[in-house]
């Protein structure tokens, strides 16, 4: 049979490796597809978690109209509308949304099988591609509603169009890399300083004259503005600031670098859930400079506190540092809402995959792999420059699985070919070689395997973050019952009996609830969120002595804890000392200014408290206004209390307005029992008269 040849490549050879990667396709795509549909009748396939939640709660707002949205984008966009335009298309159906991944994720295969090819050989390719079609976690992540599926393929897309040499690739390349790494960005925003690495590989290519690097530079830095431009204008048109990608900037970094990093994600605030880390970012911000801020200045204000941190105990961070790449280099995947060793427990493909394929394997192969191209450096700098540069932007920030997982289609080129060239460094008969390939090899894996994280603590994570998940749509038991999974597996971990005791008050059992608490604050008894909830069960069954006793301890743990401040004036002004709840009202208040309950709390009592020395009709007015300001006129309970302020002050055709408004509020959001309460306020009003009584109990 004659051949023809192309390039110096036979046509016969062009079809087989054709076929190959037509393989590893089908290959890649029946793996994803086999295990998204084990999980089908799993709760994890159904109940959504953490940034998951938010992100189909955001594509169905997309799919429904609402393209544009409001603000400034605080998350990564791509992966929303990605997926709203799925839900669009083929409707809010999460299986579908899983098989459009799972064949999303197996062209990232061929997409890294072609880059391999390129950057090194049609073996070294056709290996790559076969190593991410089993590898583990890429199954899991391209199963997950997460945006890390769209992360890899448009980093595979932008390996495959800048591989070769610069200057055979053709303008149209250099454009679509630019685009591709455009789409990483939204996908993934400490991706930009990729864009860097590349300018900076295509500026040092001695071979070709600085007019030619200047015009691909451009062309890249092009293809990648016309994907990120369209959303710093929408930014600035909707949020009012502009912004290529997102503003958290600030936030992520502070995370990554304060007092208390661990190196691994804990969300500002107490509330750690993803829906709510906007506005505890924001909110935390304004209350420590008292006022409002664009989202450039709360991303500015986080920025600096972490740099603060960093000036100021330099000896301190760089340890952090130093533990964040310990993280970043471990052979286990560090789980943040969702973990890869829970879901093996219901997916034999992940059990199966996960012992052949792990980053523990990957990291060693990819070190040898690096060692032995090195001779071919400045072919392949374009690698080591991309590799460095996102590992930097990880360990800058914190660590977890599918935070890291970038490194991992670039760290599978070079382990393919370090498997490609270990046979040859043996036949060659080169001991120095031999033994710096082995040392090397040893060494990274020996210290990627050292035990970091333990898997049944991550899976008992998923556990409390699915029991969280059904307590939210009140499924009592099925939350407990996760719990005690949890308890199972990591039988020492306090958030576990925490969130059982608050599963149980959800219930109406606050003496089992006080139970599960007691339980939590043995191990951990410094935990301050734990001593304001079992004081909140304890006045739940009328016990307002031991409930003051409990939120004095939660302010000896954390003086500047507002939610134990002001719900101690609660129990205080119940227990009839005026004086002492509002000591507790004004310093919530001055912790949280834009919290509206201790505003609240503090005009209720200034407008209806019997003692004159307390009684201030104007300043309660003032605040209840601002409570209303704070609450866009929209909790019953605040125009309640604004309504007594204007009785107090004698305006009692605008108490009786309010109060109307307030009672038809109540009506319509199934408040009956306030509703009936501030009607009967309404009869004062209505007669000229003024309302006095104490605090009412907070619903």
């Amino acid at each position: 049979m004659s051949e023809v040849r192309i390039q110096g490549v036979t046509l016969p050879q062009r079809r087989g490796f054709a076929w190959s990667v037509a393989g590893i396709l089908a290959a890649a795509l029946v793996l994803r597809v086999l295990h998204v549909w084990q999980l089908r009748d799993t709760p994890m396939f159904a109940w959504l978690l953490g940034d998951a939640r938010e992100y189909d709660a955001w594509a169905r707002q997309i799919a429904a109209g609402d393209w544009l949205g409001q603000g400034v984008f605080y998350q990564a966009p791509l992966y929303p509308y990605f997926l709203g335009m799925l839900y669009a298309v083929f409707g809010d159906d999460l299986a579908t949304a899983r098989i459009a991944q799972a064949l999303l994720g197996a062209f990232s295969c061929v997409l890294l099988a072609l880059a391999g090819a390129r950057f090194f050989s049609r073996r070294v390719g056709l290996i790559a591609g076969a190593i991410l079609a089993l590898y583990a976690p890429a199954i899991f992540y391209d199963g997950l509603i997460q945006k890390t599926v769209l992360s890899t393929f448009f980093l595979c897309l932008v390996l495959w169009l800048s591989s070769g040499d610069p200057g055979a690739a053709g303008k149209g390349r250099w454009v679509g890399a630019g685009a591709a790494l455009g789409g990483m960005v939204l996908a993934r925003e400490n991706a930009l300083p990729l864009a860097a690495a590349v300018v900076a590989w295509l500026g040092i290519q001695r071979d070709a004259p600085i007019s030619r690097r200047l015009v691909w530079g451009g062309l890249f830095l092009a293809g990648l503005m016309a994907v990120l431009m369209p959303v710093g204008i929408r930014n600035l048109l909707v949020g009012g600031d502009f912004y290529l990608t997102t503003s958290q900037f600030g936030p992520n970094f502070y995370i990554g670098n304060n007092e208390n990093a661990t190196g691994l994600y804990a969300a500002i605030g107490r509330r750690g859930d993803p829906g709510d880390e906007r506005w505890d970012a924001t909110a935390l911000a304004q209350d420590a400079l008292g006022r409002e801020l664009t989202p450039r200045e709360v991303s500015a204000y986080w920025t600096d506190q972490a740099l603060a941190y960093i000036t100021s105990r330099p000896g301190h961070w760089l340890r952090l540092l130093g533990k964040k790449v310990v993280f970043l280099l471990n052979a286990r995947e560090p789980a943040d809402t969702e973990d890869l060793y829970s879901y093996a427990d219901a997916s034999t493909v992940l059990r199966g995959t996960q012992r052949l394929f792990h980053f523990g394997t990957l990291l060693p192969l990819a070190v040898l792999g690096a060692y032995m191209t090195w001779p071919r450096r400045r072919r392949l700098g374009l690698l080591y420059l991309l590799l460095g540069t996102y590992a930097a932007t990880v360990v800058v920030f914190y660590v977890f699985g599918r935070y890291r997982f970038p490194l991992v289609p670039i760290l599978v080129l070079f382990a393919s070919a370090g498997l490609v060239e270990a046979p040859r460094l043996w036949r060659a008969s080169a001991p120095g070689r031999l033994a710096v390939a082995s040392g090397l090899l040893i060494a990274s894996v020996v210290l990627c395997n050292i035990t970091v994280f333990d898997p049944d603590r991550m899976k008992a994570q998923t556990y409390i973050n699915l029991g969280a998940a059904f307590k939210s749509r009140g499924r009592i038991d099925e939350a407990i019952f996760q719990y005690r999974r949890a308890e199972a597996l990591d039988p020492q971990n306090p958030a576990i009996f925490y969130n059982i005791g608050n599963a149980l008050v959800t219930r109406g059992d606050h003496e089992a609830a006080i139970v599960q608490y007691r339980r939590a604050l043995e191990l951990q008894p410094d935990m301050a969120e734990l001593h304001n909830n079992m004081a909140m069960a304890y006045k739940e069954l009328g016990d307002l002595g031991a409930a003051a006793s409990q939120f004095e301890k939660a302010l000896e743990l954390d003086s500047t804890y507002a939610p134990a401040h002001y719900n101690l004036g609660v129990v205080l002004q119940e227990q009839g000392d005026a004086h002492g709840a509002m000591r507790h009202f004004e310093k919530a208040a001055s912790l949280r200014p834009r919290s509206y309950e201790s505003v609240t709390a503090i005009a209720w009592v200034l407008a209806v408290h019997p003692s004159s020395d307390l009684r201030n009709a104007g300043r309660a007015i003032r605040l209840a206004e601002h409570a209303a300001e704070l609450t866009q006129f929209r909790r019953p309970e605040v125009l309640d209390v604004l309504a007594a302020a204007y009785a107090a002050a004698g305006r009692f055709d605008e108490a009786v307005e309010t109060a109307e408004r307030a009672a038809a509020l109540a009506s319509s959001q199934g408040k009956r029992p306030l509703a009936a309460t501030i009607r009967g306020r309404l009869a004062l009003y209505a007669r000229g008269r003024p309302y006095a009584e104490p605090l009412p109990a907070t619903d």
